[in-house]
């Protein structure tokens, strides 16, 4: 027994001290050429996160790993309660149940506090080896309170590791530090040893199916429990949200969002072209085709199918319902904090109907400037609003059809190409036919995105069509 107790008392002591290599060094700062992402954050934001690991403040930090573990806990879930959905009308209610609709809420939030984290991480890179230390230590200690908090961490650590040229300098410097660090099950970016983890320990990391029975009842983030509007073969004009079930079995449409991306989106068409498949289609950003012209030119010239995603990502449902800046959620007090400042109340209302213009009518029309023909096709951010009347009111009045999802890849939370292919064709295996959801700002969407089309080619139940291809489509748009 003494033994045993001294054992422990090594082993935990060894877990709190420093898990890097305790050398004297410079602070590492970004390499010149590196190009970190475009960031939610204001400067002043940036810059309270880029101090937070100087003032070593273990509380915030804490907080900001506990957000990501919130995320890992709601993804599990829906994995777990995706494995016994047997008929594609379960996983339908699933993707409308109000566990979906607290992963659509988490996501909203995400991106943000991973750009903390990496703020953080940067401002500790920066500050030299000690801070650096502490960062790690406080990542694997919160790694050391449960299986959650592991693979959570686990994440985290690959958030970092696709930032290292602009966190630390150098393409590899991120993956040296990860490779000393202690009290991980697995190697951190070891893909197929983390999936089988984290499929191992579901159980522990899921929210238990018997304590939360409501989970799988009919969300409210849709507004209508019948998100499915009436897709037969005569096009309806009073439902023009498309999900792709009226295909033939086994036909699937392959959807990117978010981007353009510098890098990515051209990466992830190449990957289909050069695999002799169809071109998938892509919903673009007016924020991102500002910053990268030349990509949206090049893309375009390709003959892909290019709809809008909106101009800035705001939750447009929840800015539809709002009745003041108080129910606002999260990402929209963000996205318009600057505009509500001096915002009087009785000017709310036609302050909600500008935005909805800029956020739609004003985005398609940059849009179909920037590739020099008429767009039809959105994607609300979030899939939030396809009820509301005032946003089908518009899409009616600029004559554009919105195109919803049948099956989600949750490429924007889950780090690990393995894993997101196989949650993509378990759905895809289910529901057997539809609009399948990825987005093209995020390295494991590319990774994932080859070993999908891997899939398809070594299978005869599947087959990628483009968009025109759903029956019922108004014909010659796009």
């Amino acid at each position: 027994m003494l033994k045993f107790l001294i054992a422990m008392v090594v082993t935990i002591l060894n877990f709190g001290c420093s898990n890097l290599t305790q050398k004297k060094e410079q602070p590492r700062s970004p390499s010149s050429n590196s190009s970190p992402p475009v960031s939610h954050l204001t400067a002043t934001e940036l810059a309270k996160f880029s101090s937070l690991a100087q003032s070593q403040d273990s509380k915030r930090l804490h907080l900001l790993f506990s957000h990501l573990r919130k995320a890992q806990i709601l993804v599990s879930t829906f994995d777990q309660r995706l494995e016994k959905a047997q008929k594609s009308t379960q996983v339908d209610a699933l993707l409308r149940s109000n566990l979906y609709c607290k992963i659509v809420e988490v996501r909203t939030i995400n991106e943000e506090i991973e750009e903390k984290l990496l703020a953080t991480a940067k401002g500790a890179y920066q500050n030299g080896h000690e801070t650096t230390a502490w960062f790690y230590d406080q990542l694997v200690a919160f790694a050391h309170e449960g299986i959650a908090h592991q693979v959570a961490m686990i994440q985290s650590l690959r958030v970092l590791n696709n930032q290292a040229s602009d966190l630390c300098g150098t393409p590899n410097c991120i993956l040296s530090d990860i490779k000393q660090l202690k009290g991980f099950s697995i190697p951190p970016l070891d893909n197929t040893a983390f999936a089988d983890f984290v499929k191992a320990n579901k159980s522990l990391i899921a929210i238990q199916s018997d304590s939360n029975k409501s989970d799988l009842e009919p969300g409210s983030c849709f507004e209508d429990t019948k998100r499915f509007p009436n897709q037969s073969q005569t096009y309806d004009w009073k439902n023009r949200n498309w999900v792709g079930s009226t295909l033939p079995d086994g036909h699937f449409i392959f959807t990117y969002d978010d981007g353009p991306h510098k890098v990515f989106s051209q990466e992830i068409g190449d990957a289909w072209i050069n695999a002799g498949l169809v071109k998938p289609t892509f919903f673009w950003l007016s924020k991102n085709i500002e910053i990268y012209p030349d990509v949206v030119k090049k893309i375009n010239a390709q003959g892909y199918i290019i709809g809008s995603h909106s101009d800035r990502h705001a939750d447009l449902g929840n800015l539809t319902k709002a009745q003041s800046p108080d129910d606002f959620n999260k990402v929209n007090k963000h996205i318009f904090a600057d505009e509500l400042i001096n915002l009087a109340p009785e000017d709310f209302e036609e302050w909600k109907n500008q935005v909805l213009d800029r956020e739609i009518v004003r985005a398609v029309k940059q849009l179909s400037l920037a590739i020099e023909k008429p767009v039809r096709y959105f994607r609300l951010p979030y899939g939030s609003g396809t009820k509301q009347s005032k946003i089908g009111d518009l899409f009616q009045r600029i004559d554009v059809d919105h195109f919803f999802w049948r099956v989600d890849s949750l490429d924007w939370q889950d780090k690990n190409p393995e894993t997101i292919r196989d949650r993509v064709l378990t759905q895809m295996s289910s529901v057997k036919s539809g609009i399948v959801l990825f987005h093209d700002v995020h390295l494991q969407s590319l990774e994932a995105t080859k070993l999908l089309i891997q899939a398809i080619r070594d299978s005869k139940k599947w087959k990628a069509v483009p968009l025109k291809a759903l029956p019922g489509l108004k014909e010659g748009i796009q």
